[in-house]
């Protein structure tokens, strides 16, 4: 049976839960914050958009990453965000071919 990218991406989540739940804790509004949070292109605590299928490897693996439509520019394209330091984590540590 071939594992596909998401359930690898399951894996590395799993094998990372710790390190992820504590980044997701860490994210805070900044003081005086004003951001409108209904769009994770203003959100203050997301992160870009281009988060969909890690939305549905963290889904699958039982994890909340703070989803977010993300919105931007003249003439939007639907997009996801998650929780911005969850996203600089993956960045900084998943192997390439995850990203």
């Amino acid at each position: 049976m071939k594992t596909t990218k998401i359930d690898k991406r399951v894996n590395w989540i799993l094998e990372n839960k710790e390190a992820l739940v504590e980044a997701r804790k860490s994210t805070t509004c900044p003081v005086g914050c004003k951001s409108k949070c209904s769009n994770g292109a203003t959100c203050a605590t997301s992160s870009s958009g281009g988060w969909g299928f890690w939305v549905q490897a963290f889904r699958k693996a039982g994890i909340s990453c703070e989803v977010m439509n993300y919105w931007s520019g003249s003439n939007p394209t639907p997009s996801t965000s998650i929780n911005k330091a969850m996203a600089e984590y993956i960045l900084g540590n998943a192997p390439k071919e995850l990203l």
